[in-house]
């Protein structure tokens, strides 16, 4: 068997080069958008955001990232034309308004093996209206019923006023004879910090993925990230893009029950919650003879490919009749939940 070693292979167009690490004799393109299905993370450009663009309390924000810890606010900013950060519009944009708490910014990757025993490379863009110390930290959790959590790295870095693109690079530690539960994910935290200040955050670009290199970013386009998005969190009906859409066709049960079916774009990972609104009028059934509004809806026979959802307090109509549900304020919404 021959072995050939290099440092570099020029293409052939002259439009860059590919480098070959050492270590692993991997090929890295540093002018191609080659190695597809590197980045582990879920909407790292910050491109999707079904449940909105600004958020006041901690909870979920843009899609797959999660806000625990303390007060202020997060929302969706633009890069100006032209000053995009790894080809992506936006960024996300975290503005600290209370001090002395333990704030976090976290995402859960689906399957605790994800990256067992492998060295790994955790990277993103980040800035700060003022110098600013964070920590990064990536842990392997076993879910309910499994072994105890496992700290695999972490460390701090330093966020000034300018960009800049933070590069970690560490071992995951292998999971043998460990005992895996319900629900497990590695839990990737970009920023956590306790601060006496009122800063603004903002983070762009974030990638985690198996090598001793941080590659180019990889960038899916819209429709391939809302589909990974959507396996964690769909809104199906939204009243503020238009207050009268039809969530699905239903009928009466009976004179006080109106059911109704709706099918998932993509195969949750698990039967979803129902999280829509609730609230005086917010949904109604359109039939032939007219229309009856009603305030909330429930699940009912829901699967991880659709949902069943029925309202049995406030209808009122007549057994057989069959017709549309609709969206009826422009508060009201249909999502479905299924984040770890």
């Amino acid at each position: 068997m021959s072995t050939l070693k290099v440092d570099t292979i020029t293409k052939a167009d002259g439009t860059g080069s590919l480098s070959v690490p050492a270590e692993s004799g991997t090929v890295v393109t540093t002018a191609s958008p080659s190695l597809g299905r590197r980045n582990l993370i879920i909407n790292g450009a910050m491109q999707v955001w079904q449940r909105g663009t600004s958020f006041s309390s901690a909870g979920y924000t843009a899609d797959r990232w999660k806000w625990a810890g303390g007060t202020g606010s997060i929302s969706r900013q633009s890069f100006a034309v032209g000053s995009e950060i790894e080809d992506s519009p936006y960024y996300l944009r975290w503005a600290i308004t209370g001090n002395s708490q333990n704030y976090e910014l976290q995402q859960n990757i689906e399957d605790v093996r994800t990256a067992a025993g492998k060295t790994c490379t955790l990277s993103f863009w980040a800035k700060s209206s003022s110098s600013e110390t964070l920590g990064w930290a990536v842990y392997q959790n076993f879910g309910s019923g499994g072994s105890s959590l496992t700290v695999a790295s972490g460390g701090t870095y330093t966020a000034t006023t300018s960009w800049q693109k933070f590069t970690f690079t560490f071992d995951m530690p292998s999971i043998s004879g460990k005992t895996i539960g319900t629900n497990n994910f590695v839990w990737v935290r970009i920023a956590q910090m306790t601060t006496t200040n009122t800063p603004t955050f903002d983070f762009a670009g974030v990638q985690f993925e198996v090598g001793s290199v941080a590659t180019p970013f990889e960038h899916r386009s819209y429709g391939e990230e809302l589909a990974l998005c959507q396996r964690y969190y769909y809104k199906h009906a939204d009243g503020s893009i238009a207050s009268n859409q039809v969530v699905g066709v239903g009928f009466y049960e009976s004179n006080s029950v109106v059911f109704g079916s709706v099918k998932y774009p993509v195969t949750m990972r698990a039967i979803p919650t129902n999280v829509s609104s609730s609230g005086t009028d917010h949904f109604s059934f359109f039939r032939l003879s007219g229309a009856d509004k009603f305030n909330s809806l429930s699940n009912a026979l829901s699967s991880a490919n659709q949902a069943g959802f029925f309202n049995s307090s406030e209808a009122s109509g007549t057994a057989g009749d069959a017709g549309s549900i609709r969206l009826n304020n422009a508060s009201a919404y249909v999502a479905f939940d299924a984040e770890l």
